[in-house]
């Protein structure tokens, strides 16, 4: 990363270790091959960057000098979750056809004896046993 090979990090001679101001940070920018000293200030504005930004390139960056990747997006979709999880679901119930009308009817029901406390119990427990 640009950020990292621009700002060099230098321990304090003195100062308490825990404090984020144990180190000092030397900025530069590099014109024709040759690296310049610049203030804070300026080498912020000039790449149009935040303290934070800087913070965090440089704390990504393990003692061997390599930065750690990009982690981000690197989890299984949360929609197919919830979308397995809502099969895994229906898959429990199991539905009945209504006894009132089953000449043309499509819908189905849960039966009389469920609600909804009774069906999160089962359901549990079928995912206990699983």
């Amino acid at each position: 990363m640009y950020i990292c090979h621009d700002v060099t990090v230098k321990d304090k001679a003195t100062g308490n270790a825990t404090s984020r101001r144990s180190k000092n940070l030397q900025y530069q920018l590099e014109i024709d091959g040759e690296k310049i000293p610049v203030c804070k200030t300026f080498f912020l504005h000039t790449l149009r960057l935040s303290d934070h930004f800087v913070f965090t390139a440089l704390s990504k960056k393990d003692e061997g000098g390599h930065i750690s990747p990009d982690m981000r997006g690197r989890h299984k979709k949360m929609i197919d979750l919830m979308k397995e999880e809502r099969d895994r679901i229906r898959a429990h119930m199991l539905p009945a056809e209504s006894h009132y009308c089953r000449k043309d009817s499509e819908r189905l029901y849960l039966g009389a004896s469920l609600n909804l406390a009774t069906m999160y119990r089962l359901y549990c427990e079928t995912r206990h046993r699983e």
